[in-house]
């Protein structure tokens, strides 16, 4: 629970220290951004790469981050909307690569379905890209909290730390 707790106060404060700071123009899109489908179940998603991955051989952390309710459809646009993803695009890099997936309209990142094309599109994107097994990060916020520990509860080896924001999740199962 400490490291859980550490965990959102460190990234907080990283997303606000970022948030404040003002990186020079020639900083901007460094990152790769990119939109993409999983293979898998045809989950739309953000892709955003540090801009040394391409130079370096080592492996990245990855974040994943579900949105909430409002991000749901199929407009992208909807997903780079959110504050992570504002952030790198304003400053052109983070140090992780991060994956933000859009939860259809008729559906919720809780259902069976999308639990399932979240672990399907983890291990699509471990595959592909070179991701430090030891540090994946899960986040949401509303609706995206509820995925964040519906996908924790499931698969809880998974992940060096689970960050929800604003969602709820079963009690009884924190001890995973």
């Amino acid at each position: 629970m400490t490291s859980v707790l550490l965990m959102a106060a460190a990234l907080a404060s990283l997303l606000a220290s970022c948030a404040a700071s003002n990186a020079p123009s020639s900083y901007k899109r460094v990152a790769t951004i990119a939109e993409k489908a999983s293979k898998t179940f045809g989950t739309r998603y953000v892709l955003v790469l540090p801009r040394e991955y391409q130079r370096s051989d080592k492996p990245w952390p990855l974040m994943l981050l579900l949105h909430g309710g409002g991000g749901k459809g199929d407009d992208l646009g909807l997903v780079r909307a959110h504050e992570p993803i504002q952030i790198i695009e304003r400053l052109g890099d983070f140090p992780f690569i991060l994956i933000a997936p859009q939860c259809p309209s008729n559906d919720r990142w809780t259902s069976d379905r999308q639990q399932k094309a979240l672990n399907a599109l983890l291990d699509e994107v471990m595959a592909d890209y070179r991701v430090d097994r030891g540090r994946v990060y899960l986040t949401g916020g509303s609706m995206g909290g509820y995925g964040t520990w519906a996908l924790a509860m499931r698969s809880p080896e998974r992940f060096a730390a689970v960050v929800p924001l604003c969602g709820g999740g079963r009690a009884e199962a924190a001890h995973k």
